[in-house]
């Protein structure tokens, strides 16, 4: 019963973050628990409710013009001259989407090596 009412109080964001390393399955486990254990059904709709939303958190795919974005500006390279104290990542990863924090990391090496590229055929075809 504890972990049931846990559950409905918890905010979304602390469930995609007890749920980690291996997020989707044990997504999958906790959903089969809930479905087997909870007896009350306005609470069990709830509750799996809640962990559809936290799926979708979960496994949400970075928009198109972020990874161009990335790509260009790898690791938000030009946050540090703004005001805003949390980086791009960082709410990611507070907000449980984990494909994206992912997908950031991705792009911003992808980035990066980019960049390494367009220099060194820059500096080969200067030389």
């Amino acid at each position: 019963m504890s972990e049931e009412t846990d559950l409905l109080t918890l905010p979304i964001e602390r469930i995609i973050y007890s749920l980690s390393p291996d997020h989707l399955s044990n997504l999958q486990r906790l959903r089969t628990k809930v479905i087997n254990e909870v007896s009350q059904v306005d609470d069990r709709d709830k509750i799996l409710t809640k962990l559809d939303y936290a799926e979708k958190r979960i496994t949400q795919p970075l928009e198109t013009s972020l990874k161009l974005m990335y790509i260009l500006i790898p690791f938000g390279i030009t946050s540090s001259f703004t005001k805003n104290e949390t980086s791009e990542i960082q709410k990611f990863m507070d907000l449980g989407f984990v494909q994206k924090s992912k997908s950031y990391y991705r792009y911003s090496i992808a980035g990066v090596l980019l960049y390494i590229l367009g220099g060194s055929v820059a500096f080969l075809l200067t030389s």
